[in-house]
């Protein structure tokens, strides 16, 4: 009897641990085809998204460098298509200040419009024409590698071109609060430096030396103007300030695009820099893409 209850009491723990072996593979099975079934409906979703956000880049890009459509006729459109909604937005890096292509007094106006108070605005145009250039001589208000050695940094000036804003995080005196100030009035996308007298940014407008309201209206109603020989006569109404301004077309646009797929909860966007191309094989080319989802 004994040798027969150790016989049954052995087959019980060898079942109930069996059942207990077989639960637990029936849960990670469970687990796992849950989350290969959520992770499908994720993937799902974002092509449905990315299908979305190429198809408003690519509308926008045609408007604007193909048919030459201007700012205002294509910021803003909302624009329903198969399988959601896009909403776009674009303005022109052609009215910023450039880090590499414009002067001192552009600059200076950047920082001075951007409303940053740690260094004068000079100050600031003068590091950043000093970080470019390639010698190690100071500007007025400058500073070159014995500046930062100074202040106790491992580095000094590039002696190259600023790749993007962000690079600004290197400068002296600069930190990564400045820079968000600063992002919407600072390009490396306007080589030419000067501002288009259509797209130019009003807050870099305003902080523009020599700046009154007579010529900030001129420079509004530039906007929509399309008219070289309008552009022309405006601009020779700006007198000194002219210096800072071109009238050729932007070529150069900051796209942002917001998809809502149907039936979905959620908001991607994507934040694009549309160029000129290199040849003609395409109508444009995308030089910077940063894609989030909210929602």
């Amino acid at each position: 009897m004994r040798s027969d209850a150790r016989s049954d009491g052995f087959i019980l723990y060898t079942v109930l641990g069996m059942v207990a072996l077989l639960s637990t593979v029936f849960v990670t099975i469970s687990i796992a085809a849950r989350n290969s079934v959520e992770g499908i409906a994720t993937t799902q979703a974002d092509l449905a998204d990315n299908a979305l956000l190429q198809a408003g880049l690519h509308m926008a890009g045609y408007q604007l460098v193909v048919l030459r459509r201007t700012l205002a006729a294509v910021d803003g459109q909302e624009i329903r298509l198969d399988g959601g909604v896009v909403r776009l937005g674009v303005s022109s890096d052609a009215g910023k200040a450039d880090l590499n292509g414009s002067d001192r007094l552009v600059l200076a106006a950047a920082y001075r419009a951007s409303g940053l108070e740690a260094m004068e605005p000079e100050t600031f145009a003068a590091r950043i024409i000093d970080w470019r250039d390639a010698d190690d001589t100071p500007s007025p208000g400058g500073a070159e590698q014995a500046d930062y050695g100074a202040a106790g940094l491992p580095f000094g000036p590039g002696n190259r071109a600023f790749a993007s804003i962000e690079e600004l995080r290197w400068v002296l005196g600069v930190s990564v609060t400045d820079i968000e100030a600063l992002s919407g009035l600072l390009t490396v996308f306007n080589p030419l430096g000067r501002l288009s007298l259509t797209a130019a940014e009003p807050r870099l407008v305003a902080a523009l030396e020599g700046m009154d309201e007579t010529r900030m209206a001129l420079i509004d109603s530039a906007r929509d103007v399309t008219d070289p020989a309008v552009l022309t006569a405006l601009l020779s109404q700006l007198a000194e300030s002219a210096q800072f301004f071109s009238i050729d077309p932007p070529t150069v646009f900051r796209v942002s695009i917001a998809a809502e797929a149907t039936g979905s909860a959620r908001r991607a966007i994507v934040e694009a820099v549309i160029i000129p191309p290199v040849d003609d094989g395409e109508p444009f080319l995308i030089a910077d893409w940063k894609r989030r989802v909210s929602g």
